[in-house]
């Protein structure tokens, strides 16, 4: 049975519950500024700095939503032993979040995502993204790295958490030999396990997962369809759940909102407001926190 009306969230019924976020954590920076002047050194923008930001991004970023909505969050991802990394663990404390499932590593490169954004006065333009500058190290855990994830996993499920949430943004901790034990421990518990995906992997990595949220271009890459109305919309869900054997698939669908497709055949439109955005960064981690303080 589908629903086509459009629905909302209630945050304030969400309650506190314990959450653990498993993907890839990166350190955002992001410095402010406004279009000064064309550089005489090449053709492009002089950027008169104002201010300089430090964000958990990433799976950090689920995390740092979860925390100020009032969760028990608990995180587990590998970073590198450097500056970057400090300061992505300084940005946990402050939230109220324990370090214990942070692997550290030296040799490895905290991902690190720099966006300029800057106005032009003079043209009254507001703030854009002039250009972004990304440092990485791109490559699945090594063993030693993996027994203390492993470690870590098996302190947490002691007392299990109340829904697990995996964040792939394609850096490499979430191999299929990691999500499927993660899987495998959430089941044994009753645990539901929310899935973000990434965009280019195999998606047969995700199955016996819960949920996965893809967003349009995701849903369409994995399906070999084009989304073009509610219709479309439930036929790429189904095709998704059945060969992944999920019980419901969210997509997020931009300004059309999202679509809920559980495995009983029904399915919900959940609707947005028209909003001036200048960055979508995040987007999707700000959907799974919010679908995963829903489930839990």
């Amino acid at each position: 049975m589908s629903d086509h009306g459009y629905h909302s969230l209630d945050l304030d019924r969400l309650g506190t519950p314990r959450i653990l976020v498993l993907g890839d954590l990166m350190l955002d920076e992001y410095i402010w500024g406004s279009v000064s002047r064309i550089s005489p050194e090449a053709p492009v923008p002089v950027i008169a700095g104002r201010m300089r930001e430090l964000k958990a991004g990433g799976a950090g970023s689920v995390v740092e939503n979860l925390a100020v909505l009032g969760a028990r969050v608990q995180v587990c991802g590998v970073i590198g032993d450097d500056e970057p990394g400090e300061r992505f663990a300084e940005i946990l404390s402050r939230q109220g979040v324990s370090h214990r499932g942070l692997v550290r590593r030296a040799g490895r490169t905290t991902t690190q995502k720099i966006r300029v954004m800057a106005s032009v006065q003079q043209a009254h333009r507001a703030q854009q993204q002039v250009c972004r500058v990304d440092f990485e190290d791109i490559q699945a855990p090594d063993e030693s790295e993996l027994r203390d994830i492993e470690r870590y996993l098996d302190e947490v499920f002691e007392e299990p958490p109340s829904v697990v949430l995996m964040s792939d943004y394609e850096k490499g901790l979430l191999s299929p030999e990691v999500i499927a034990s993660v899987v495998r421990r959430a089941k044994s518990c009753g645990v539901p396990v929310l899935v973000d995906p990434g965009r280019s992997v195999d998606y047969g990595r995700y199955r016996g997962a819960t949920l996965i949220c893809p967003n349009r271009f995701e849903s369409e890459q994995a399906t070999d369809m084009e989304l073009r109305g509610e219709e479309d919309y439930e036929v790429c869900a189904r095709r998704l759940l059945e060969s992944l054997e999920l019980e419901s698939v969210a997509l997020t669908l931009d300004r059309e909102g999202i679509f809920l497709f559980k495995r009983d055949g029904s399915s919900q439109h959940f609707g947005t407001r028209a909003r001036a955005v200048t960055d979508v960064a995040g987007a999707g981690d700000m959907v799974l926190s919010l679908l995963g303080l829903a489930v839990g």
